[in-house]
């Protein structure tokens, strides 16, 4: 598929990883609940340092520490929704609809997420008024620095 995608990055690619840079992920760890289920779960390595930190970078967190650049993340998406130039698509139009098929109760709060409404399909975040950036037929994740990697389902 020629991407780079690392859960558990290689000491030799060290090098290679920009550091990450926000303001506002300060003010939105200050607002959050002592002791609430986001706090136990998302808050151990919140600290923007914590991921900084080449030795969390080896850790194989799969749903916390995937490491990658724009390039790659972006044909790995499009792989899902169509075959590229040297590599045939990832799911197939069935099991792409499964995955992106709502699988949460409608308006029901995420218990991890501060109680927000999220839809989450069978495998990734879905269209609603949290993943809203492009529109329905949407789905990805914003990712805890809300880095944005919405790709809009072709076969809906």
């Amino acid at each position: 598929m020629q991407s780079e995608f690392y859960i558990g990055l290689p000491e030799n690619y060290e090098n290679r990883v920009s550091p990450i840079v926000t303001k506002a992920l300060e003010k939105q760890i200050s607002n959050v609940t002592t002791n609430s289920l986001f706090q136990q779960t998302l808050l151990p390595f919140s600290e923007l340092n914590g991921f900084n930190d080449p030795i969390v970078h080896k850790f194989e967190i799969p749903a916390a520490n995937g490491i990658t650049n724009a390039r790659s993340i972006a044909r790995i998406y499009a792989s899902l929704i169509g075959a590229l130039d040297v590599s045939k698509r990832l799911l197939n139009v069935e099991i792409l609809k499964q995955a992106t098929k709502s699988n949460t109760p409608q308006n029901e709060p995420d218990q991890v997420l501060m109680q927000i409404s999220t839809i989450f399909g069978m495998g990734f975040m879905t269209y609603g008024s949290v993943f809203n950036i492009m529109g329905p037929g949407t789905f990805g994740h914003n990712g805890k620095f809300n880095n944005y990697m919405p790709f809009e389902s072709t076969s809906s």
